[in-house]
């Protein structure tokens, strides 16, 4: 059976993902703007409070920008990208979002050591066992993303049966609230370029020539725990990454 881990979400994240709906579909703009606190306290029938730690979060993450006084003004351009990588979503909702139907070539989980620099990566002293947890999406058809888990073997609640790795568990985010002994809370993300291995070229089915975007990504528990390491390679001509960089003042 799966573990479905039952979540409290707080009110405030309530909050700002029902204004984030309210922007996308233009609701609640004015030109350009947003209505007063007050306004979105009655709206949502909330305290202001509540609306201001919503708003902050919108803030943080670049779609709205508070100006002098009460004005808040929304960033239709960042609003309105679809293919976020400093967003915790999967690669298959990345895909969809980019326009393209997504699917999975292959997935496969097995038994492995951790070593190397993996074990550095995740601060582990010495050899560790683990699983390896790896995916190729596609895009309309063609391979897209190769992608390579690696969780300790004292990081599982449960080992997923293969039949259990569908679309709704094999994103690392979902995977870890049914079958890790603690979810991951944020991930550290260094993006690079790569020329590619043989795996890689087999496992894409593309030449050395294809240009690629290689990510890794350690995953973290609210504890600031690391819990599992990522490799992603992305074909960049079919899945184009973005990134809100804000500038605080």
């Amino acid at each position: 059976m799966k573990r479905f881990i039952k979540k409290q979400t707080p009110l405030y994240i309530n909050v700002r993902n029902a204004i984030l709906e309210a922007l996308k579909s233009g609701e609640l703009v004015q030109d350009g703007r947003l209505p007063s606190e007050d306004t979105l306290a009655s709206t949502f029938s909330v305290s202001r409070p509540t609306i201001r730690s919503a708003l902050q979060l919108l803030e943080n993450d670049g779609l709205i920008s508070k100006r002098h006084g009460s004005e808040t003004v929304v960033n239709s351009i960042c609003l309105n990208l679809r293919m976020r990588i400093d967003e915790a979503q999967g690669y298959w909702q990345l895909i969809e979002n980019s326009g393209h139907k997504p699917g999975l070539l292959s997935v496969s989980l097995e038994p492995v050591q951790l070593k190397g620099s993996i074990l550095k990566r995740m601060d582990l002293s010495e050899e560790t066992p683990g699983y390896l947890l790896k995916k190729i999406y596609t895009a309309d058809g063609s391979p897209v993303i190769f992608n390579k888990e690696y969780i300790p073997e004292n990081q599982w609640y449960r080992i997923p049966k293969h039949e259990e790795l569908g679309q709704d568990s094999v994103n690392i985010f979902d995977l870890s609230d049914l079958y890790f002994k603690q979810p991951i809370s944020y991930s550290a993300l260094e993006i690079s370029s790569i020329v590619p291995t043989a795996e890689v070229e087999e496992a894409m089915n593309f030449s050395s020539d294809t240009s690629f975007v290689y990510l890794e990504e350690l995953h973290y528990s609210a504890e600031n725990e690391p819990v599992a390491f990522s490799k992603s390679v992305i074909r960049d001509s079919l899945i184009r990454v973005q990134v809100v960089r804000r500038r605080f003042t």
